[in-house]
């Protein structure tokens, strides 16, 4: 049985095509289930977002993963063992590159352009936009492309075993450099697209079906993958691909080693998570590796285990600011609606937390002045009604024992009224709740 899993063969071109056919399946149970969450909360969801949910979340890595499988198998041998841990590296190292590394850049750019335009327009000098457009935005774009196609090649060629020639990995690296650049320039240029037709006055066109959004992006990956195509078959026209090589088995199960310990998510999703949470942290809590936190923010301690991913905020040394217990951390529920998940948090009170245009800190001083002088020493109680988003009620409580903080549960349910929410929260600070023994 060993035997056979590990023979090597080479793999017909004709079966190459198989590759792209399988990913595309892969990424349409991913995008049915971004879009079986638009039609949930449509209502408040641009198109735009839900595009670039499906962009990141459902095509983008599977896209790497099938082109660089593409690129491996048609130059080495690999077993059926050798070709799953080939799958699996190329999924955690195409979803590092895209979450760690490509993601930020975006991001850091976005924030630098944001911040440079208001200071362009503040200026009493003016001038110097084109530089800076050109700097905040051609600049990422040309990095991102840059290390993209740098990743590319040198993923393929190190898995596939082949020899490196500089001439021919260079004329490669420009290819995919090109590639990157139009992939890049395409979805961009759609998420723009969406902006401008769905602009302010249509609320972002919330509300709009998630067919607009996956059509755009089929089509930018439609487009970017024939452009791919045709510009990798004419740089590999004419020349003669030697298939002697193997593929590197054991670097590929180092690769997947060291994400299965550090980050599984990046190879396995949500499974991944979950075994990361459930499996691999708590062991290394046990032998001391990882310390765990404490659930105390201020004045109060939490009386449960910590739990990932449940428990958020809480360090060796407790929260500092929030300590958030999502309903997977813990049994309260609602006795009328059981099956309605309720999150419950703890803030320090000197931590604004604004929610959906309210800040409950502010909110709080005010009607604690409203309601005078003794209104401090009795326990005060504040509701928010988010009808109109996705967080359809919250209860915000003060109490006198822990002056410093404020509790708060939040349910994602009409049907869970304001009085269920008290009756919880009462029921979890009467049996979790304790003075700190340290307080802050």
């Amino acid at each position: 049985m060993l035997a056979a899993l590990t023979r090597e063969f080479l793999v017909p071109r004709r079966f190459l095509v198989g590759i792209p056919v399988l990913l595309s399946l892969w990424a349409a149970v991913d995008a049915c289930s971004i879009l079986s969450l638009h039609a949930r909360f449509g209502t408040f969801t641009p198109p735009a977002d839900v595009y670039w949910s499906l962009v990141n979340d459902a095509f983008a890595y599977k896209y790497l993963v099938g082109f660089a499988a593409y690129v491996i198998l048609e130059r080495a041998r690999v077993s059926v063992l050798g070709g799953t841990v080939l799958l699996l590296a190329l999924t955690g190292l195409s979803a590092a590159l895209l979450d760690l590394v490509i993601r930020p850049i975006f991001g850091w750019s976005a924030a630098v352009l944001v911040g440079g335009l208001i200071g362009l327009a503040a200026s009493p000098r003016g001038g110097g936009l084109i530089p800076f457009l050109l700097l905040t935005i051609g600049g990422p774009v040309l990095v991102a492309a840059v290390l993209m196609a740098t990743a590319f090649v040198a993923t393929t060629t190190a898995l596939s075993g082949k020899t490196v020639r500089f001439r021919s990995t260079l004329a490669m690296w420009a290819t995919h450099l090109a590639v990157a650049l139009i992939a890049i320039i395409v979805a961009v240029g759609a998420s723009a697209a969406l902006r401008s037709y769905y602009d302010l006055s249509t609320q972002y066109g919330r509300g709009v079906s998630g067919f607009v959004p996956l059509t755009a992006a089929l089509i930018a990956f439609l487009v970017i993958g024939f452009a791919h195509w045709a510009i990798y078959r004419w740089r590999m026209r004419g020349s003669t691909q030697d298939r002697d090589a193997s593929l590197r088995v054991w670097l590929c199960t180092a690769i997947v080693a060291a994400f299965a310990l550090f980050a599984p998510y990046l190879i396995a999703g949500v499974w991944g998570v979950r075994l990361h949470m459930a499996v691999v942290r708590p062991v290394l809590r046990q032998v001391g590796i990882l310390p765990t936190p404490k659930l105390e923010i201020g004045s109060a301690r939490v009386e449960l285990p910590y739990r990932e991913p449940g428990i958020m905020g809480a360090t060796q040394d407790g929260a500092k600011e929030q300590l958030t217990i999502r309903a997977i951390a813990h049994s309260y529920r609602s006795e009328s609606h059981p099956g309605e998940p309720i999150d419950i948090a703890i803030h320090a009170r000197k931590t604004p937390v604004p929610r959906y245009g309210h800040d409950i800190e502010s909110d709080l001083k005010k009607a604690l002045a409203q309601a005078g002088a003794d209104a401090a020493s009795e326990p005060f109680t504040l509701r928010y009604d988010y009808s109109d988003t996705r967080s359809y009620r919250s209860v915000a409580r003060f109490l006198p024992a822990y002056p410093d903080l404020y509790f708060t549960t939040l349910v994602r349910s009409r049907d869970v009224t304001f009085e269920e929410l008290e009756t919880v929260l009462d029921r979890f600070i009467g049996e979790r709740v304790r003075p700190s023994k340290n307080p802050a």
